[in-house]
């Protein structure tokens, strides 16, 4: 062998033998416990993540099988993600942050995408069809809202938990079918409602720029209620402060009027066409909000 090739083959050689033998001596059973301990806190410690089986993908990476997913002392059945393709970049993992490439494929649909986290900031980029809302149930929950069914679309998010106007993305979703859950507000109860159905146009598209967000289009035709609006919604340092400009329309058809009495309040407010519209302005904490010239005492 001349001396020019042996330059050029000897490194190449020693890379491979390199490469082979870390993945041969890697402690994934110790890395596997890592990225699980990283996911975690990357969700707020809220959820208690196991991996069932966790293996190498070249060059520097690693594909998680069997993960499950469950609230913190709760006696709920997990999500269990066994058709999961879940890869980890295991040199940011050393860092202290986490980048993560998914393929989930559910009995319903499927979402591909990715999702990275630092300390203080984090981003997700994921497109979905016709994916089951129902594996994000745990998410969904903590967040106060029940929701179920089928999304289409992509979501690609920035978001920068010590500085909200850093915050930028975008989300277009389309949902041929949507339910929320009953909610318990107290001095009232909102019944399940049906907010898509097929046939109906129901789809969420905005946009965040410099923490602002722009509500291009949110509506939903369901068979319990016909909504609509847009607007913006104003960042700020504190969440607290964020404030609403947002204006549309609401109809109620009779048989889901009935299940909530407080409806009769704004009954005169009501359009020939039988329209509800209505204005949401002021705080987060202490929004304004009017259906035509009533105020909701809120």
């Amino acid at each position: 062998m001349s001396t020019p090739l042996k330059i050029f083959v000897y490194p190449i050689f020693a890379f491979v033998c390199l490469v082979l033998f870390s993945i041969l001596l890697f402690p994934f059973e110790s890395v596997k416990n890592r990225v699980s301990s990283e996911l975690e806190n990357s969700l707020d410690g809220v959820y208690s993540i196991s991996i069932g089986d966790l293996s190498p993908s070249l060059p520097l990476g690693a594909v998680l099988k069997n993960v499950t997913i469950k609230p913190r002392g709760s006696s709920e059945v997990p999500v269990l993600l066994n058709k999961a393709k879940v890869k980890v970049a295991l040199l940011p993992l050393l860092a202290g942050s986490m980048e993560v490439d998914f393929d989930v494929k559910a009995d319903k649909g499927k979402a591909k995408g990715d999702y990275s986290w630092k300390k203080g900031w984090y981003g997700l980029h994921v497109t979905m069809d016709q994916f089951d809302l129902s594996l994000f149930r745990f998410f969904l929950q903590k967040s106060g809202v029940p929701l179920s069914g089928v999304a289409n679309g992509s979501v690609a998010l920035q978001i920068f938990t010590e500085d909200p106007l850093r915050n930028s993305g975008k989300m277009t979703l389309q949902f041929p079918d949507l339910t929320l859950g009953e909610i318990d507000l107290g001095a009232m109860k909102l019944p399940l409602l049906k907010l898509a159905q097929l046939g109906s146009v129901s789809k969420v598209d905005m946009s965040i720029n410099r923490g602002n967000i722009e509500v291009n289009d949110f509506q939903f035709s369901g068979a319990d209620l016909d909504f609509k609006t847009d607007g913006k919604i104003y960042g700020a340092r504190k969440m607290d402060n964020y404030r609403f400009n947002l204006k549309g329309n609401l109809k109620i058809p009779k048989q889901t009027a009935d299940k909530i009495p407080i409806l009769g309040l704004i009954e005169k407010q009501k359009t020939p066409e039988g329209d509800y519209p209505f204005t949401i302005t002021g705080r987060l904490t202490k929004p304004s909000i009017r259906i035509g010239e009533f105020k909701l005492p809120i």
